[in-house]
């Protein structure tokens, strides 16, 4: 008896060992690193806080493809493409792996990449962008009708996830701070006339509420320029 589920397991043994050197035989890319496409980034970046669309971009013909990471979660999307969504800044590991009838899981291939964390934001009045801690000046602000927020040109499509659907204004009068709101991304009356009581020198405060295009609101952290 066990003789004969010895001769089993070796035969069982050699079936999969001609099929893995099968495998291999058509698809040179086993075993080594994955050649990983992210979509939504123009420099093939993954970045963490969004979801992160990907593929192989040598996918084997006829393979059942599972992706694997020890940083975050995957899902299955449409066709031959993965959602990653990570859950922290720095290594991640992805593995590739087909899911073969008779020999249950063959590692395809697997890669090393970095998590960056989501861009800061940046204010934008009249197409310029102003980072958080910057100079602007009081004649600009006066002038523009409305404000808006950069976050990267790397993301694809960012420009129509996220738009600005009110801000607050503010600043410091002696150990009182005075803020006002506009529904909007335009300036409001009450801010205008705020702004030409300050003097160059002063720090003002901006935050903003975003609403996504799936109509999900999100205020950004406080963000602070110098007059001048």
């Amino acid at each position: 008896m066990i003789t004969r589920i010895f001769l089993k397991i070796s035969w069982l043994w050699r079936i999969c060992s001609l099929w893995a050197l099968f495998f291999l035989t058509q698809y040179p890319m086993l075993a080594q690193d994955c050649d990983f496409l992210f979509t939504d980034s123009k420099s093939n970046s993954i970045y963490l806080g969004i979801d992160n669309r990907v593929r192989l971009k040598s996918f084997p013909l006829g393979a059942n493809l599972v992706l694997q990471t020890d940083n975050g979660m995957v899902f299955k999307a449409e066709d031959d493409f993965f959602v990653l969504i990570p859950v922290r800044p720095g290594r991640i590991l992805l593995r590739a792996i087909n899911i073969v009838a008779s020999c249950d899981t063959m590692l395809v291939c697997s890669s090393e990449m970095i998590v960056s964390r989501f861009p800061q934001p940046a204010l934008v009045i009249d197409s310029i962008r102003y980072s958080d801690g910057a100079d602007i000046s009081i004649a600009k602000l006066l002038m523009a009708d409305s404000v808006g927020i950069y976050f990267t040109d790397d993301i694809i499509g960012i420009d129509e996830w996220y738009k600005v659907s009110g801000f607050t204004l503010g600043y410091f009068y002696g150990n009182y701070f005075i803020s006002y709101e506009s529904e909007s991304n335009r300036f409001t009356e009450p801010m205008r006339e705020a702004l030409r009581k300050l003097f160059p020198g002063n720090e003002i405060t901006f935050r903003f509420e975003l609403k996504s295009n799936s109509d999900i609101t999100m205020k950004r952290p406080i963000m602070k320029f110098r007059l001048h």
